[in-house]
């Protein structure tokens, strides 16, 4: 039998245990909703993940099922107009009911967006027009189209990438109209080498000079002595065959590591038609290259000047610097470029009364040119020079004599 001690024991743990148990149920429910209140937010994001997930997935099973529809369709439509010809396929052509030839259904598809291409890729074969032979019907007389085949045959080999001259030579200057129509009814014209394009800043009066092509050096072989700079002006009389936007000026390198500063200007007679400032560095690891005579140095014009055809312009160049320059020897009175897209252009040179330096036809600076050739609507645009002179640079930079405009 219990005593006194263990009784009091019993009566205290069984009034105690109520209480424990109240007490644990509190702590529990406490520390449920302050587990709730710390994953809520997660599992709030976890489940607004799933739903974008699950939205995402939805989408692209409809994307797929929308691509294949489509794919459907256009395997339909390819069976339905012949299919997609193979790139060996002879194609027989009627040419203007005056000859027939057989051309690679490749050749006909050089030019890949063009309308001809798309009219032979083979998706319209059966729609085409045929004679009774089932030949191609071509609406064009064969005095254009054959030159047309030619030139995009040469394309097919590599020979050419775009014509020389447009429209080619061997189309008679009596039949070019219908040829260029023809090309036009085709998309197979070319672009032209500057385009109209007025929201172009870098333009010369709202035309992108477009291809920049440089000229051949008029220089056959180096000197075997350097040209010393900051004794005077380097010039040159240059004049082109066309007309053309000059958009750079091509210098020798110097041959010592060091800042060069100086100026190039381009005159019309007495006129100042561009002058701008000259400055570049030439740095240890230049040097290797232009010791073995391949280094140039392009002057980029500010703001390109027009040479009309036919008319001198004196290109003059003054530099100061630590060091000399690469000379030029065997120089040739012209020299042949070709852009290749609007034919050919010739520069001939002249020795200039504003040479200081030694520069002449024989020997001396400023080998070749960087240029494109203007479309024949510039000659209304005004101006020679688009933009405003550049200002000049301090007197150190050269004597003021050397700007004089006798």
């Amino acid at each position: 039998e219990d005593g006194p001690v263990e009784k009091v024991h019993d009566d205290l743990r069984a009034a105690a245990e109520p209480f424990l148990e109240s007490l644990q149920a509190f702590v529990s429910k406490q520390a449920a909703e302050r587990l709730e209140e710390l994953l809520g937010p997660a599992r709030k994001e976890l489940e607004q993940a799933n739903r974008a997930l699950e939205a995402a997935q939805a989408a692209l099973t409809k994307e797929r099922a929308e691509f294949e529809q489509a794919r459907d369709a256009f395997h339909t439509e390819r069976e339905q107009f012949g299919g997609i010809g193979t790139p060996d396929q002879i194609i027989r052509l009627n040419i203007g009911g005056e000859k027939e030839i057989s051309v690679r259904r490749s050749t006909l598809c050089t030019v890949s967006d063009s309308a001809l291409a798309s009219q032979f890729s083979g998706r319209w074969d059966e729609t085409l027009l045929k004679d009774e032979k089932g030949a191609v019907f071509i609406d064009f007389s064969p005095d254009v189209f054959l030159p047309m085949i030619n030139h995009l045959r040469d394309m097919m080999a590599g020979v050419a990438s775009a014509p020389r001259r447009w429209p080619p030579e061997q189309v008679p200057s009596n039949l070019r109209t219908e040829f260029e129509r023809m090309s036009d009814y085709y998309g197979l014209t070319p672009p032209p080498c500057a385009v109209w394009t007025p929201a172009t800043p870098s333009a010369l009066g709202g035309v992108v000079l477009e291809p920049r092509v440089r000229s051949p050096s008029r220089f056959t072989s180096f000197g075997a002595e350097d040209w010393s700079f900051g004794e005077g002006c380097d010039a040159v009389g240059v004049s082109s065959s066309r007309d053309v936007a000059i958009t750079g000026v091509v210098l020798h390198s110097a041959l010592s590591v060091g800042e060069y500063h100086g100026w190039l200007a381009i005159y019309h007679g007495d006129r100042e038609v561009s002058w701008q400032d000259v400055d570049y560095l030439v740095c240890p690891a230049d040097l290797a290259t232009t010791r073995g005579g391949s280094n140039f140095y392009v002057v980029v014009l500010d703001a390109p000047v027009v040479f009309r055809q036919g008319v001198v312009y004196d290109v003059v160049l003054y530099l100061q610097g630590p060091g000399t320059g690469r000379s030029g020897r065997g120089g040739q009175k012209a020299t042949t470029a070709g852009d290749g897209c609007c034919g050919m252009v010739v520069f001939s040179f002249s020795e200039s009364a504003r040479d200081e330096n030694g520069t002449c036809i024989e020997h001396g600076q400023i080998p070749a040119l960087e240029f494109a050739v203007l479309p024949p609507g510039f000659k209304d645009l005004g101006d020679s020079r688009m933009q405003t002179p550049q200002p000049l640079i301090e007197a150190n930079y050269k004597p003021t004599h050397f700007r004089s405009s006798g």
